[in-house]
C-alpha cells in the first residue's frame, strides 16, 4: 500500500495480512497526523501513550456495558 512511507522495508507473506494491519493502524489513528495524541507515562514513553490511545478508542458508549463471560 502506498500510504505507508518506508513500505519497501516491510514485507508481508499475504496481501490480506498487510491490508488487515494497515486498516487497524488507521483505526488507531497511528497513520494520520490529524489525531492529537496525549503523551502518557512517567517518564513519558511510547507504550503508555499507545495504551492510553487504545483505552480511549475502546471506551463503551453511554448506555452500553461490558459483557461478562462465564465458563
Amino acid at each position: 500500500m502506498a500510504a505507508i512511507k518506508g513500505k519497501s522495508r516491510i514485507t508481508f507473506p499475504l496481501p490480506q495480512e498487510e491490508q488487515h494491519i494497515v486498516s487497524n493502524l488507521r483505526w488507531m489513528g497511528l497513520l494520520i497526523n490529524a489525531t492529537p495524541v496525549a503523551l502518557k507515562g512517567t517518564p513519558l514513553n511510547l507504550l503508555d501513550t499507545l495504551c492510553g490511545r487504545l483505552e480511549g478508542l475502546m471506551e463503551f458508549e453511554p448506555g452500553h456495558a461490558p459483557a461478562q463471560v462465564h465458563h
